[in-house]
């Protein structure tokens, strides 16, 4: 056996003793697994060396020398991860080592100088045999780097430990850690570097004596224990106040904290403590009335350990606990006074509670319901208001929230649509939610929900729900009044250019029919078209009365006698089994409005009703009446339209057909929306704009299954009002007139045929195309011109502008406004001297009557 062998085995044994010694104590869970890891490393060194000088010659050689390698590259890294270990248990890290980065880079380096050693052939890479002589490979001196630096560090983290620590204790321990971190590679340092020769590897013998130092001083005193600190050291970082007094209240010792808190009171020798205290305490509510100091000696030294109990002192609030101090036979010898200033505490403690109050009066006085859940669905709070909308019992809280679901579901319309949101709040716990789902009973409900954050993690939820129900129809509302008043516009502009043309193929076909003999085959032709551009007037006229702007004239009418006409008009229409129950009392307050317009709209409604009771029919209930509307009251109905609060005359007609649903309901006054097999989805539509041009309100209810009932308001008036209408003269084809007459109108269609009907009524006409030109001839040409023409709609200036100007240069001429749209557009009376209106499109006749009208022919 090799004699230097001796020196591996004493460091095998050396290294098993250190780690029995020391694991028999029971080291700190804050060294593991540092500790066993550095220990095994050096046994691996050991255990390797003696393998490999036991088996000299034979093949366990390679295997005692690469377990020794191994022990070697791993044995610095390990040491200096057990330092900063030590260091950071002790609380003595340096700043220079905060970085997880200066433990991992060594560690990393050993572990690849593992790989490389177990790399075949491993024993090349680190030693390059040459010449008769082993020479160190560049891998060796990276490992050796590695092991020399951070033995260094483990130096340092050590050294930083001695100097930094204020218990003689932790210096004690860390000198025999620094010897034994450091032999180690001194030794190796020599072996390698030395000139000398060596009959062994002297880093054997700094593992061995390394592991004979940590016995001796594991020997002398429990190496990683903490030491009980003196009474004092311990109670000098307290916060709290602490007294020690013997059995009878005198003091023995105190903190600083109990002087900063009591003064004065603690000085002197043998102080009665409690007699003190009784002085400057008081219980909560007893302002001026003293303490027994009987009574607080029970309470404090009356039992083992007596509960905090709170005390003013000052302006401070104190609790003062008591822990009795006995020996073995169970006699008291004393006792620690702990004195906590809760001042702060209870000063947040109130804050909270009036905020709490604040918060739920709030949640009370909002009107909104609102829960706040724990992140399993419990109930933290819930006001009464959240219960209210939902329909269900007292939330209190500890309630699971899921297992409301059963009792809630049926009172929602679309459960699936109301618990949609759980995988999406099981996959983000952190997301925000906002939507609407709707209750059984036709209410509306916003919902939001967002999470409830306490340390950055979620910890709940805050649920508020709204009743937006009104909000809601207020809002479906503007946007059918803003859809229909789109579309009113475009009507309008439709009609407004549709009369122009039929301005033109009327008056052109009444001209050619003047001229061609009574038995000229062209008559029946012309005939036809003049029939057919009067339907387009009707056309026309349907498009206005939807748009709210009609182009007839206005009387006074009696709603209940118009509806009677109606009835024996389409009694045939409505089907045989259609049974019309009518109540349509005489003298109602008559309407202002155009006979024809209000003529459709009874029309409209009877059909519809007696369509929605196909094929089965049924009565059909029609109604005339008065009432006076509010603004709530009209605020409510389906179309209130720019209906004033005031008296109003009523048309109600109930049918006892299909009903419809909401869905429906909301789409029926749509222009081209029909529910019938033939129907063109204008009726209900012009009905609508008829309303709206008489200034009237509308208002439908309907339920699936038990029919519908439309009701028609409009504006009650007391006074008769005076009727402008066209007179229709056949006679007027033999007058004629004399003079120059002005005529502004942008389309040329119109000005061509306007120009051909007065030509032949024996005027002179100067056309222009806009109130611009008209105004600037008209000055150029003031005495020339009998009346003047005006468009209503041009472009550059209007008819209504250029009226103006005129009156202004000669306030007497006369003057004959033309157009599509209604009369009402345009208060004549405004503008002083002769004027007067003439709707598109209109035929000859009726335009050589409105010029001889005013002319006063």
């Amino acid at each position: 056996m090799n004699v230097w062998a001796l020196f591996s085995l004493a460091a095998v044994l050396l290294t098993i003793c250190t780690a029995a010694t020391l694991f028999r104590h029971l080291p700190p869970r804050r060294l593991l697994p540092a500790l066993p890891a550095a220990l095994g490393a050096a046994f691996l060194f050991s255990f390797g060396d003696l393998l490999a000088q036991l088996s000299e010659g034979t093949p366990a050689l390679w295997a005692g020398v690469s377990l020794s390698y191994t022990g070697l590259v791993l044995l610095g890294p390990l040491w200096f991860w057990l330092a900063v270990e030590l260091a950071d248990y002790h609380g003595l890290r340096p700043r220079w080592l905060q970085s997880p980065r200066w433990k991992q880079i060594p560690l990393c380096v050993g572990a690849l100088s593992v790989a490389f050693v177990h790399t075949n052939p491993w024993h090349g890479q680190f030693l390059t045999l040459a010449e008769g002589r082993n020479d160190y490979h560049v891998l060796w001196y990276i490992q050796a780097l590695n092991g020399y630096l951070t033995s260094m560090g483990a130096l340092g983290v050590y050294a930083w430990m001695a100097r930094s620590s204020t218990s003689e204790r932790v210096r004690r321990q860390v000198r025999p850690m620094t010897i034994a971190a450091t032999l180690t590679p001194i030794l190796n340092a020599i072996y390698v570097l030395s000139p000398m020769e060596f009959p062994f590897d002297l880093t054997t013998v700094g593992v061995a004596t390394s592991c004979a130092i940590l016995v001796l001083a594991l020997r002398r005193e429990e190496f990683v224990s903490v030491s009980v600190e003196s009474l004092g050291g311990l109670l000098e970082w307290d916060s709290d106040a602490v007294l020690l007094v013997d059995d009878e209240g005198r003091l023995v010792q105190s903190n600083p904290a109990a002087q900063r808190l009591f003064g004065h009171m603690l000085t002197g020798s043998g102080i009665d403590v409690l007699d003190r205290l009784c002085h400057v305490l008081r219980r909560p509510g007893a302002v001026t009335r003293p303490l027994s100091p009987d009574s607080l000696r029970r309470r404090l030294l009356g039992s083992s350990q007596a509960d905090g109990q709170l005390f003013r002192l000052a302006d401070r609030w104190i609790r003062l606990e008591s822990t009795l101090i006995k020996d073995s036979d169970g006699r008291t010898h004393g006792a620690f006074l702990r004195a906590r200033d809760e001042t702060a505490l209870r000063a947040a403690t109130e804050a909270a509670a009036e905020h709490a109050a604040a918060l739920e009066a709030t949640f009370a006085a909002t009107g909104e319901g609102i829960c706040i859940s724990d992140v399993r669905n419990r109930v933290l709070f819930a006001n009464d208001r959240y219960g209210e909308i939902l329909g269900l019992r007292s939330l209190r809280p500890g309630v699971d929230l899921n297992a409301l679901l059963e009792e809630l579901l049926p009172r929602l319309e679309d459960s699936e649509r109301f618990v949609s949101i759980v995988p999406a709040i099981v996959d983000n716990p952190a997301i925000v939610i906002q939507d609407t789902f709707a209750m059984a009973d036709g209410r509306i409900i916003e919902r939001t929900s967002v999470p409830l954050m306490q340390d950055d993690r979620v910890s709940g939820r805050v649920w508020r729900l709204a009743d937006v129900t009104e909000e809601r129809r207020s809002e479906e509302a503007i946007r059918n009044a803003q859809k229909l008043e789109s579309l009113g516009l475009m009507a309008g502009g439709v009609a407004h250019d549709f009369n122009n043309l039929l301005v033109s193929v009327l008056g052109n076909a009444d001209l050619a029919l003047l001229d061609i003999e009574p038995e000229s085959g062209l008559r029946p032709l012309l005939e036809d078209i003049r029939r057919a551009a009067e339907r387009g007037s009707d056309l026309t006229t349907a498009l206005l009365a939807f748009s709210g702007r009609s182009s007839g004239a206005l009387e006074l009418i009696d709603l209940s006698e118009v509806a009677r006409e109606m009835i024996d008009l389409v009694r045939v229409s409505l089907g045989p089994n259609v049974r019309p129950h009518f109540d349509l009392p005489s003298g109602l307050p008559a309407v202002s409005g155009e006979a024809t317009q209000l003529r459709q709209v009874v029309m409209n409604l009877l059909i519809n009703g007696a369509d929605a009771m196909q094929p089965h029919g049924g009565p059909l209930r029609i109604e005339a009446g008065t009432v006076t509307m509010s603004v709530k009251s009209l605020r409510d109905l389906h179309f209130p339209a720019d209906a004033e609060p005031g008296n109003f005359t009523f048309l109600r007609v109930t049918d006892e057909g299909i009903g419809m649903d909401e869905e429906t309901r909301q789409r029926i006054f749509d222009p081209f929306f029909t529910t019938k097999e033939n129907g063109r989805g204008l009726g209900l539509a012009a009905t609508l704009g008829v309303v709206k041009g008489h200034r009237g309100a509308l208002d439908v209810t309907s339920t699936p299954g038990s029919g519908s009932t439309f009701t028609v308001y409009l504006p009650a008036h007391d006074e008769r009002l005076l009727t402008q209408s066209v007179d229709e003269e056949d006679e007027i084809d033999h007058w004629r007139g004399t003079g120059r007459i002005l005529l502004a109108d942008d389309e040329p269609a119109v000005r061509r045929v306007a120009v051909r009907i007065l030509s032949r009524a024996g005027f002179e006409v100067v056309e222009v195309e806009n109130g611009a030109e008209a105004i600037d001839l008209f000055k150029e040409m003031h005495g020339d011109f009998r009346m003047v023409v005006l468009d209503l709609t041009m472009p550059v200036m209007g008819g209504k502008d250029a009226l103006r100007r005129l009156r202004e240069l000669d306030p007497k001429v006369p003057v004959l406004l033309a157009s599509g749209f209604s009369s009402d557009q345009v208060a004549l009376d405004e503008f002083g001297g002769r004027t007067d209106f003439l709707a598109k499109p209109y035929r000859s006749d009726a335009l050589s009557e409105a010029i001889r009208r005013l002319l006063g022919e």
